[in-house]
């Protein structure tokens, strides 16, 4: 009976690990992967065209790692995207 005590002691220990490990996953760490993926699908959507300034006999010499682009349906909403070239 002692045997059997213990390990379900253990099976509750282990249950309760998991649901706080998830509740932190669930409250921190996975907001932040969403609103990643909402970022980058919305980039996807957006028109990114080379600053004018980096124009350059019709070739973009830009070297930046990110870009203000544009929406297609609303040109005045602006979002900063990584630059694809």
């Amino acid at each position: 009976m002692k045997e059997a005590t213990g390990e379900l002691n253990l099976t509750v220990i282990v249950v309760l690990l998991i649901a706080i490990l998830s509740t932190f996953f669930f409250s921190f760490i996975w907001p932040n992967i969403k609103q990643g993926f909402k970022h980058n699908t919305r980039c996807d959507d957006a028109i990114c065209v080379c600053p004018p300034e980096y124009m350059v006999e019709g070739k973009c010499t830009y070297t930046g790692t990110t870009v203000e682009c544009y929406f297609k349906e609303d040109r005045n909403k602006k979002i900063t995207c990584a630059w694809k070239g």
